[in-house]
């Protein structure tokens, strides 16, 4: 199992079990996203385009070890204030529970 893969997880677990909804962007599949998280990224260092890279409402928040520690330090719930909670029970309409999204052709 690639690390990617084991912290993507920890990532996704820590921030579902706050209640807060997620959207990933797979760029293993997807050239386009790929290129945007290299754009987003220039600058931060070789490491900072390796998933996953976290953004809350278009803020650039950290690596799984960053976010992670914010979690530990109790920040995390702040961070996330205002953003959509996904609701007990239901399913994304946009990805199936997939929780990841796929770019659309032009």
């Amino acid at each position: 199992m690639r690390r990617t893969f084991k912290e993507c997880n920890a990532v996704r677990a820590e921030i579902e079990g706050l209640g807060v909804m997620i959207v990933e962007r797979d760029v293993s599949m997807d050239h386009g996203f790929r290129e945007e998280l290299s754009d987003l990224m220039k600058g931060k260092g070789k490491e900072a385009a390796v998933p996953p890279q976290v953004f809350v409402k278009g803020r650039y928040i950290g690596s799984s070890e960053k976010v992670l520690k914010i979690l530990e330090e109790g920040l995390l719930g702040e961070i996330l204030v205002g953003c959509p909670k996904k609701n007990a029970g239901s399913v994304c309409e946009g990805c199936g529970e997939a929780r990841i999204v796929y770019s659309q052709p032009k």
